[in-house]
């Protein structure tokens, strides 16, 4: 019995010190949020061309780089799908910057020195949760928990303690934070979720999964909130016979019902992030030479990569850009002409999208100031933006200024701005 005894003690040391060695990699990569949208591009960080740069891809296409600038890394899609949060060089370290999603427009946001990563956007747009060194309540230098208003100001704190806390994800409603710490001691990693304000810390993988030996619980990284805000994807790293392994499990929003969707032994899979309509998740795929942004259904079937014929490469933090409807303004002279208010998307989809359009009177009244009009709009695949045109009447009145509206509403995407305002202009 000693024997037996002693083979499995070194069976668990090599589980331990295996999966350690996965954990000095995984602990390092941000969580994702989803927020709803139909299904736009993945953007995820590649050393591809050597230095690590961001990338951006629609499923099956040929990845495009967005960045130009060594070092950049940990990509974030805003909730209307418009801007990217990322990791950048500044001139004390890392800091957290914002572009358009197409790469342009880059601006810093942070510039402290206290290594800022791992940027998560609020559901409203308003607020990015990201991590930062600071000094806890034993004096000494540990990741934390941070957030900031989307401009860069009113930096706050939400976790002050003696250990890790990083990876945060906002929930769909904006009223939760899921994060990771090791608060509960050097054999396993836990995923926490906390009010937004950072109250009511909580351990929610406290209880398991554990491997076969009921010892050794592994770590559990990456929670990623679904776009209805009812479960938490994230990778659990277990030992399996004395092998640490990587996979992608789910959970409800409270750590119930933990569920495997890989059950794969030979390769890992981590860091998933879901599509925005809830259907798919995107995570990275390790081999024995290179990583690999992959998909797969919900439920964990129809696994493939995203690349066509893949690339020899790191690619990793795969985020799902959200593409969302909205509506312009439109101001013009009072006249027989017409007001042209621009209904647009902020990517290129690959499905058709429809939405339902209608005016409404402000202080313009229909018919006497504007012709009423209603009707749908059906955008093609790849289409990004329509027009209403609005029949505004002219008089021979001498009055203010005017408005009146055109209404968004039964799209098949999230829309982010709905209601579009109209301004008449008096001309006499």
């Amino acid at each position: 019995m000693t024997k037996i005894n002693h083979l499995k003690s070194l069976a668990m040391a090599a589980a331990m010190a295996l999966a350690l060695f996965l954990l000095a990699w995984v602990s390092v990569q941000p969580a994702q949020a989803a927020f709803p949208g139909l299904n736009g591009k993945i953007a995820f960080q590649s050393n591809r061309n050597g230095p690590q740069e961001i990338y951006a891809t629609s499923p099956g296409g040929t990845p495009e780089r967005i960045t130009t600038s060594t070092g950049s890394s940990d990509p974030a899609y805003s909730p209307d799908g418009t801007k990217v949060a990322f990791v950048g060089g500044g001139a004390l370290g890392q800091d957290i910057f914002v572009m358009n999603a197409d790469g342009t427009g880059r601006k810093q946001l942070t510039n402290t020195g206290a290594a800022d990563r791992q940027p998560a956007w609020s559901p409203d747009g308003k607020k990015i949760a990201f991590v930062a060194n600071s000094v806890g309540i034993d004096g000494q230098t540990d990741d934390e928990i941070w957030t900031i208003n989307a401009d860069g100001t009113g930096r706050k704190q939400l976790t002050n303690n003696t250990d890790l806390d990083e990876q945060p994800a906002w929930s769909p409603l904006g009223t939760r934070i899921a994060f990771v710490s090791t608060r509960t001691g050097d054999t396993n990693r836990n995923i926490y979720v906390m009010n937004a304000d950072g109250s009511n810390q909580t351990d929610i993988t406290q209880d398991g999964p554990y491997d076969q030996n009921t010892v050794y619980q592994g770590h559990d990284d990456h929670p990623a909130w679904s776009p209805d805000g009812l479960t938490i994807a994230y990778t659990h790293t277990f030992a399996p016979n004395a092998s640490g392994v990587q996979n992608i499990w789910t959970m409800t929003a409270t750590g119930g019902s933990k569920v495997n969707l890989q059950n794969n032994l030979n390769t890992s899979g981590s860091q998933p992030a879901w599509s925005p309509d809830g259907s798919m998740i995107a995570y990275v795929g390790a081999t024995d030479t290179n990583r690999d942004i992959y998909t797969m259904n919900a439920n964990g079937t129809n696994q493939r990569t995203v690349e066509a014929g893949g690339n020899p490469a790191n690619d990793i933090n795969p985020d799902w850009q959200p593409i969302t409807l909205r509506i312009g303004d439109a101001k013009v002279k009072e006249a027989n002409t017409s007001a042209r208010f621009v209904v647009s998307l902020s990517g290129a989809s690959q499905q058709s999208v429809t939405v339902d359009y209608a005016t409404a009177d402000g202080s313009a009244k229909a018919p006497g100031d504007y012709a009423a009009k209603s009707g749908t709009i059906t955008f093609a695949p790849n289409e990004t933006s329509k027009t209403v045109s609005v029949a505004i009447k002219n008089d021979r009145k001498k009055e203010p200024n005017e408005t009146f509206f055109v209404n968004l509403s039964n799209a098949s995407t999230t829309i982010s701005d709905a209601i579009g305002k109209g301004t008449i202009v008096d001309n006499d």
